[in-house]
């Protein structure tokens, strides 16, 4: 089941998502985020519940930037452990 972009827009569209991170680990952590979005779909029929795991999915992302942001800073490797 292909995922619609409208379902993806708290990855996509949240500028927040990506700030501070390199490009290459923006690419992939998006990718991995549409990854777990796309089986959650296949899994999930309703679309009210699917809307509302998907903007759960969305918080999670947001709280993985901030480790990703501490692993990118040089010495900082060990306070994303922390988290």
């Amino acid at each position: 089941m292909l995922i619609s972009r409208v379902q993806l827009a708290g990855f996509l569209d949240d500028e927040f998502m990506t700030e501070g991170l390199s490009e290459d680990v923006a690419k992939v952590f998006i990718t991995w985020l549409i990854e777990r979005a796309e089986r959650l779909a296949e899994c999930e029929k309703n679309p009210v519940l699917l809307k509302l795991k998907l903007e759960r999915w969305a918080t999670k992302g947001r709280a993985i930037r901030k480790i990703l942001v501490l692993w990118e800073i040089e010495g900082q490797r060990a306070n994303s452990h922390q988290l």
